[in-house]
């Protein structure tokens, strides 16, 4: 007898094999988090566990750029995130590559802070905090396929 079909928690249509996608991505927790703090799954499509892995990563790698890095709240995840984009810590040629790419991909969504103004913008977290001279874009359709389900 079969195995019974589950349902995937992103596309909702029922598949005979699921992945255990993180409801929080563990790449986003910081170095500071207890080791015993339970990282919940979600069953998903190996389709839509691999998607949302391309969406999380980028996004981590944008919300990391904007974290202190001397923060205890945030230990670690810039130096995760940066050296997801760092061609010299690639596990093989292919892996530079892909590296390199994501790097350049990553620096051609820096623009100059005072050219955004007037744009859409997310408000400050920390309204206080001195303002650098760069800004970072981020797709609106990644940020909203991230949220929608």
């Amino acid at each position: 007898m079969g195995k019974t079909p589950t349902r995937c928690v992103h596309c909702l249509q029922l598949v005979d094999k699921t992945t255990k996608d993180h409801l929080f991505p563990k790449s986003w927790y910081p170095a500071t988090t207890p080791a015993n703090l339970e990282k919940w799954t979600i069953p998903a499509c190996e389709s839509c566990n691999r998607e949302y892995g391309r969406i999380e990563e980028g996004l981590r790698l944008m919300l990391a750029a904007c974290l202190d890095p001397k923060s205890l709240a945030s230990a670690g995840l810039w130096q995760k995130a940066s050296g997801s984009i760092n061609p010299a810590k690639g596990k093989s040629a292919a892996d530079a590559f892909k590296r390199k790419l994501a790097r350049r991909r990553f620096l051609k969504t820096l623009m100059p802070a005072d050219s955004v103004v007037g744009k859409r913008l997310l408000n400050e977290i920390n309204p206080d905090r001195p303002k650098g001279s760069y800004a970072l874009t981020v797709k609106g359709a990644d940020i909203n396929r991230f949220i929608a389900s």
